[in-house]
């Protein structure tokens, strides 16, 4: 869709508990949405989503199609708000672009989008990711931690394997870390898609392949296994992740709220690995387990 030949918009605002922001997210794309911006999650496991639709977009059904997704997510609609607005006429293209700046996950690594690019910081790289539907600007915490555990964790030589690799941007830091091989894995076409246009912007880097498809089409073991998906997920695939660890290999896990440490180290722990190391940044949690 064209954004910018749109005259008008309206906007849907949705609060609801961070484990359900991807499925939310995806849901609202699938309805229309031309554009969605994501209110980072806090402690107290709520989070907030807007998302963008064209004034020729029924709103009505919309917001039907909205109500029957989240219903049929879950039976307690008490955990969600929806609301929804007018959004004054603007230039589409110029807010949309406004709402993503470059980001700094560390000193080392920064993160800008292809209408802003930035040097290189000082002994590192930067990374160019054109936001889209699939996750992974570097706005998120979740995004945010596993490059920082990566960056201690990635070295040359090592073979990567990316799980639900959405834009591709970890699987890109990798190589620009030095990983001699990356292969980053999604079950959403479009996401590969997305990966695949995000590593032209990067220059084709001959290291890294996008594919489509479940862990069951991988095969041999990696020296560092990421996967920044949410928990759900992420306890139910765990001995599967877990068997494509290498030997003295890492896997680094993303999208965990704070509140669900206790669940996804036992899941960890009983696929046989230990917890290694375990950050956080307002209220969500990278964890790094060998």
């Amino acid at each position: 869709m064209n954004c910018k030949a749109v005259r008008g918009w309206f906007e849907v605002r949705v609060d609801l508990p961070c484990r359900a922001s991807e499925t939310v997210s995806e849901l609202l794309f699938g309805l229309g949405s031309c554009g969605l911006q994501v209110h980072g999650g806090s402690a107290s496991g709520k989070t907030g989503l807007t998302a963008y639709f064209p004034v020729g977009r029924d709103s009505g059904r919309v917001i039907s199609g909205l109500w029957s997704g989240l219903h049929a997510l879950t039976g307690d609609m008490r955990a969600f708000r929806v609301e929804v607005d007018q959004v004054p006429l603007e230039d589409w293209a110029s807010s949309w672009k406004s709402r993503f700046r470059p980001v700094y996950p560390t000193s080392c690594i920064a993160i800008c989008p292809p209408w802003e690019r930035v040097d290189d910081p000082e002994g590192g790289f930067s990374l160019v990711i054109e936001p889209k539907t699939a996750f992974g600007t570097g706005q998120h915490e979740t995004t945010r931690l596993a490059l920082k555990m990566m960056h201690g964790v990635v070295k040359p030589c090592d073979d990567v394997l990316d799980v639900g690799t959405g834009s591709g941007i970890l699987s890109l830091a990798a190589a620009r870390l030095g990983a001699a091989r990356v292969t980053g894995i999604d079950t959403d076409v479009l996401a590969v898609e997305n990966a695949r246009a995000n590593m032209r912007l990067n220059g084709n880097p001959g290291n890294v392949a996008f594919r489509w498809g479940t862990l069951a089409c991988v095969t041999g073991a990696f020296d560092v296994v990421v996967a920044n998906i949410d928990v759900r997920t992420l306890a139910g695939m765990l001995p599967e992740l877990a068997s494509r660890v290498a030997v003295r290999g890492n896997l680094i896990l993303g999208g965990v709220l704070a509140k669900e440490q206790a669940t996804l180290l036992k899941a960890v722990r009983a696929a046989g690995l230990h917890v290694v190391e375990v950050v956080s940044q307002n209220g969500w949690l990278g964890i790094r387990a060998a």
